[in-house]
C-alpha cells in the first residue's frame, strides 16, 4: 500500500488554489529547451549548407544532355503495330519492284522481280562455272 507523504496535501491545496499544477515543468526551462531546439537547428542547417559547398556539385558545370537514339531494353514491345506493318510492306515492296545497286564494284544490281523472271524465260539460267571437286575425293 502507498504512504502518503505529509507534503502531498498542501500540493493539492496549492493546485486547487492556482488553478494549474504549479509542479510541472518551469517556463524557464522550456524556454531553454526551445532555444536550444532552433540552435540545433539551425546548426545543421548550416553544416549541411557548408558541405554542399564544399563537395561542389551543384556548381559544378555539367555537359548537356543530348537525346539519342537507343533502343529500348528488350521486350521491345510495338507501340503502333498496324503502322510497323505498313511500313515493313512497303520496303518490302520497295525491294520487289525497284532497281538498285548491291555492288557496283563487281556490278552486281537488283531489278524488280518480274522483270528477273522475264530475262530468265528468254534467256535461260546463266552457265556457273562447274564446282572444282578437292583431291583426294574419289567418286
Amino acid at each position: 500500500m502507498h504512504k502518503r507523504d505529509a507534503s502531498e496535501p498542501t500540493v493539492l491545496e496549492e493546485a486547487r488554489r492556482a488553478g494549474h499544477e504549479p509542479t510541472d515543468v518551469s517556463a524557464g526551462s522550456m524556454v531553454r529547451w526551445g532555444i536550444g531546439l532552433l540552435v540545433l537547428m539551425f546548426g545543421s542547417m548550416l553544416a549541411m549548407l557548408v558541405l554542399y559547398i564544399a563537395f561542389g556539385a551543384p556548381f559544378r558545370a555539367k555537359p548537356a544532355v543530348t537525346q539519342e537514339n537507343r533502343l529500348e531494353p528488350w521486350p521491345r514491345l510495338q507501340s503502333n503495330p498496324l503502322k510497323d506493318i505498313a511500313e515493313f510492306e512497303r520496303e518490302q515492296t520497295e525491294l520487289e519492284t525497284g532497281y538498285a545497286w548491291v555492288d557496283p564494284t563487281q556490278g552486281r544490281v537488283r531489278i524488280p522481280l518480274d522483270r528477273a523472271m522475264d530475262i530468265v524465260a528468254t534467256r535461260g539460267l546463266p552457265k556457273w562455272p562447274a564446282p572444282k571437286t578437292p583431291k583426294g575425293d574419289v567418286q
